[in-house]
């Protein structure tokens, strides 16, 4: 009698022992994301690079040089001082 063969199914984890390919499908994914996250720190470093230096004189005079910011850029302080006069000109 003729005896029909069973085709094994390739399967992602395989039953053994062996580990190996599940380490290379680890260290892919690893290094991927890797590489990815190495893409974004140069985008992120290009761009502060990018930035042209600015010159302010002073009312005495004097210059200084100091860096470009975001136009919505403020300080903690300043923001707390704005929001401390509003409340105090509102409800005062």
């Amino acid at each position: 009698m003729l005896k029909a063969k069973r085709v094994k199914k390739n399967t992602l984890l395989p039953d053994s022992k062996d580990i190996l390919p599940l380490c290379f499908v680890g260290l892919t994914i690893f290094s991927s994301f890797t590489f990815l996250f190495l893409l974004f720190l140069s985008f992120r470093v290009n761009q502060i690079a990018a930035k042209k230096t600015t010159f302010v004189q002073l009312v005495d005079g004097r210059s200084l040089v100091t860096r470009e910011q975001d136009e919505f850029y403020r300080h903690p302080e300043v923001i707390k001082d704005t929001v401390r006069q509003w409340l105090s000109l509102t409800f005062d």
